[in-house]
Order: structure tokens, then sequence, then C-alpha cells
């Protein structure tokens, strides 16, 4: 019994030495006879292999997310710094294109009476040959053809008139500050090529709405004027300074120009009595050297529905035809004036510098 027993032990002994001696053995290497080792070590070394390719593709995949979440990011703060930066351009071109006060508006009107004395002589002069010839032409007969040619006029083109005030009153920033750049230079007589420049977008955007200036057969100018004007009951007068461009090529360019104009009204209709500094706009027939010399006007005073004051003129011609039958020119006072109603007016224009 005692030596069955101990051979048992051995027995478990010797199976456990053998297991034991097993397991080292399939952890040293394989021996070239051994393909059930071999198969497991390859199938190992795959394995391997192919968590080593799943980590570096998931660090790629870590280090590719990070990288596009940083551009994002990048990408999101420039945008953020760029709508900042027009944001800031926007304001400050807001601020520079606010509109002229008034002491700002007197500021300019003395400063051009001193830049555009040069010219009073030639202003005056022309001005009187203009009221001698006025003076022929002013009988109760030609004041009531003039009258109903002017309002014939307003009638036939009254959208135009109001769709061009209504766009001059209504320019974005930059159409803002091109205006009050213009308003400036003619204050100082000064004409460059920001002047044409900024009257180009003027020209866009008041008389084409915004569309391209048309084609070069329209034949016509287009101008920003202030004028500083007095009322006196019955009579009235006004100076006018203005920048002119045409809007059809001359040379290859949009021509530009300054000019100054006076005219002296009387009316049956008494205007306020007093002076004033005054903005407007005018569009007229031809170019900017059709706008020198003598004038009749008619200052129609407030008309169409919106109380617009509205005031026309005609070159004044040797004969005189039915002046219906003459398109105009039209001046539209964007800031008031005083300017008596259906007054008849002797004026002269004299273009001083064209670019």
């Amino acid at each position: 019994m005692n030596k069955l027993n101990l051979s048992s032990k051995m027995l478990v002994k010797l199976l456990l030495a053998l297991s034991v001696g097993t397991m080292a053995f399939d952890a040293a290497a394989c021996h070239s006879w051994d393909i059930p080792c071999k198969a497991r070590d390859a199938y190992n070394r795959a394995k391997q292999a192919a968590d080593d390719a799943a980590r570096l593709a998931q660090q790629q995949a870590d280090d590719a997310a990070r990288l596009a979440q940083q551009q994002a990011d990048a990408a999101a703060a420039a945008a953020a710094a760029a709508a900042d930066a027009v944001t800031a351009a926007a304001n400050a071109l807001a601020q520079q294109g606010a509109a002229i006060s008034s002491t700002e508006m007197n500021t300019l009107v003395s400063q051009a009476k001193n830049v555009y004395a040069d010219s009073t002589g030639a202003m005056t002069n022309g001005y009187n040959a203009s009221v001698n010839k006025f003076q022929g032409l002013l009988t109760a007969a030609l004041d009531a053809i003039w009258r109903s040619a002017a309002k014939k006029f307003v009638a036939s083109n009254g959208q135009m008139i109001l769709d061009m005030k209504h766009r001059a009153q209504s320019l974005d920033a930059n159409g803002q500050a091109a205006l009050n750049r213009v308003k400036r230079a003619i204050g100082a007589k000064r004409i460059d090529e920001q002047a044409r420049a900024d009257m180009q977008t003027l020209v866009q955007a008041i008389v084409y709405g915004g569309n391209n200036i048309g084609s070069a057969v329209t034949h016509s100018s287009f101008g920003i004027q202030y004028c500083d004007t007095v009322g006196a009951g019955y009579a009235g007068g006004e100076t006018c300074y203005m920048m002119i461009m045409q809007t059809y090529l001359e040379n290859g360019q949009f021509k530009v120009g300054l000019a100054r104009s006076f005219g002296a009204a009387a009316s049956p209709y008494p205007s306020d009595v007093g002076i004033d500094q005054t903005y407007g706009i005018f569009w007229g027939p031809g170019g900017i050297d059709d706008n020198n010399g003598a004038s009749i006007g008619m200052a129609l005073g407030v008309v169409l529905d919106e109380g617009l004051e509205v005031g026309v003129s005609w070159g004044i011609p040797t004969a005189i035809p039915d002046p219906s039958a003459i398109v105009p020119g039209v001046s539209i006072s964007i800031g008031g004036g005083l300017k008596g109603q259906y007054s008849l007016t002797a004026g002269y224009t004299q273009v001083l510098v064209k670019l």
C-alpha cells in the first residue's frame, strides 16, 4: 500500500515536472520541427503588427482631428477678427460719411466765397449780359410760356425726379462719404482724380440706381451743388458752387468740372426773408461746357406730392422757340431753400475748371 502511494506521488511529481518543462519549452524559441509552435509564433507576430498598425492609425487619426480642430479654431478666430475689422471699418466709414453739419456748411460757403473770388469779375459781366437778354425776353406772355413748359416737364418726369431725390437721401456709407468729399472739394475749389471717382460713385448711385453709368450716347451731365441763397420777400438771389460730371465718355474719360453760377429772381409769390445754405443735385442735357453762359430758369417752389422744391432752366436762345420742346436742366433741393414759388430767374454759369 505504501509502495503504491509512493508511486502515485512520484507519478504526480513527474507529470508536474513535464508540464512545467512543456511551458518553459513553449516560451522558448520554436524548434524547426515544431510546426504548431511556429504557427502560433507567426500568429502572435501578425497580431502584434496589426495591433501596432491600429494604434498608429488611431494616433494619426487623433493627430489629424487635433490639427483640423486647430485649423477650425484658427479660421474661426480669423473670421471673427475679419468681422471685427469690417465692423470697425464700416463704423469709421459711417462716421466719415455723417451728414455735414450746418456749421460746417456755413464754413464751406465762406471758404468757397474766398477761393472763387477770382471769378467774380467774369461772373458779374456774364450776369449783367444775361440780365440784359432776360429783360428783353421778360414779358407776361413769355413768362406764361416758360411757366407752362416747366410745369409740363415736372408733370412728365415727376417720378424720375422723386427717384433721384430718394436715392440722394438714402446713400449708403460709401456714397455719403463720397458726397461729403465732393462738397468739401467744391468748397476748396479742388478737382482731381478722387473727385472724378467720387462723382462717378454718385452718378451711379443717384442717377442710375446703383447700376453702371449708362450708354455713352446719353449726352447729359449730373452735378452736386450748394448754394448761398437770399430770400427777400418778392425777390431773391443765390450763388451756387457746383461740381459737374458728364455721363458719357469724352476721350475715354468721364469729364468733371467745377462751376459757379449766380441767379436773381422776381416772383409774385413772397419767399422767406433771410439767408440759407442749401444742398442739391441737378441733371441736364449736354456736357459740362453746355452749362456755360446765360440762362432763364423757373423756380417752381414746392411741387410734387412730397413737397419737393424743384427748379428748371434753359439756356437763353437767340430766338425763342417753344421751350416745352426743349429738355431743360433740373435742380432738386435736398436741404431746403428759400426760392419763391414760380419765380422766373435770370442766371449765368461759368465753368472754371474741367478735368
